[in-house]
């Protein structure tokens, strides 16, 4: 894509899960009317998507490659995993756009991370769940397990550290915040809660302020309904399974014994 027809990335968030990033998407929306935000909603929708953030974490395509694939599908702006994970590298091919920090009470972070992704996770490496192949690859795990290891003090990364309990939880999130003010110059980050509202986000991004609410996503009790139907659905896949595989052994055994 020639880069002088493409549209301007306006900005990178580099906050982790469930540090309000639903909240930043949905005020993204409403001060840049029309364009396209990338979220975590973005992977679930499309395998395409994941294999490529995949090929990412894999080392099989570059952060170039990254940049335009971004914008031929005509992102602007960028929340969430695997996006936030990334921002170093994503900051550096995006040099103009701005970068924001979404950040939460430290305590409350952990206990939602626990309760959602994390439940999840745990979810995921059990049987029956195990047995079926879930939209995260194993690229996914490589951002999570691996990719955001060196990029702060823990050796566990986000899922390891939340296991550990919240001190290590905490040790994490803290140190995540920390390289981000680190890595990112002053002039071009904004530290933002969303519970602060429009204000400081409108006058970082010189954007005048909406006539409406800052939007406040509460995701938690919407992921929990999704994770009670995801165990549900699967256990009822497994006995559809189980049952048509005794249907069949039923029938051949009727065909060996005979009449």
């Amino acid at each position: 894509m020639d880069s002088r027809n493409s549209p301007e990335f306006h900005i990178i968030g580099a906050g982790l899960p469930r540090s309000g990033t639903r909240s930043m998407r949905e005020a993204f929306h409403l001060l840049y009317d029309g364009e396209k935000s990338y979220h975590m909603i973005e992977n679930i929708k499309s395998s395409e998507n994941r294999e490529m953030w995949a090929r990412i974490a894999r080392r099989e395509k570059s952060f170039e490659e990254l940049r335009e694939w971004l914008l031929e599908k005509n992102y602007t702006s960028g929340f969430d995993f695997p996006f936030s994970f990334y921002y170093r590298e994503l900051a550096k091919v995006f040099p103009s756009a701005r970068v924001v920090l979404t950040v939460r009470d430290p305590k409350e972070w952990y206990k939602s991370v626990k309760g959602t992704l994390f439940e999840l996770h745990q979810v995921r490496q059990k049987f029956p769940y195990n047995l079926i192949k879930f939209t995260a690859t194993k690229g996914y795990q490589k951002i999570f397990w691996t990719d955001i290891q060196g990029r702060t003090g823990s050796d566990k990364g986000m899922y390891g550290s939340v296991r550990s309990g919240e001190e290590k939880a905490i040790a994490f999130y803290e140190e995540w915040v920390a390289e981000v003010k680190r890595v990112i110059p002053d002039e071009r980050l904004l530290i933002f809660n969303p519970n602060e509202g429009w204000d400081p986000l409108c006058t970082f991004l010189d954007k005048p302020l909406p006539d409406k609410p800052f939007p406040h996503v509460n995701e938690s009790i919407e992921f929990k309904k999704t994770l009670t139907k995801l165990k549900v659905g699967i256990w009822l896949i497994l006995f559809i399974v189980l049952f048509l595989f005794s249907v069949v052994l039923r029938r051949i055994w009727t065909l060996v014994s005979g009449p």
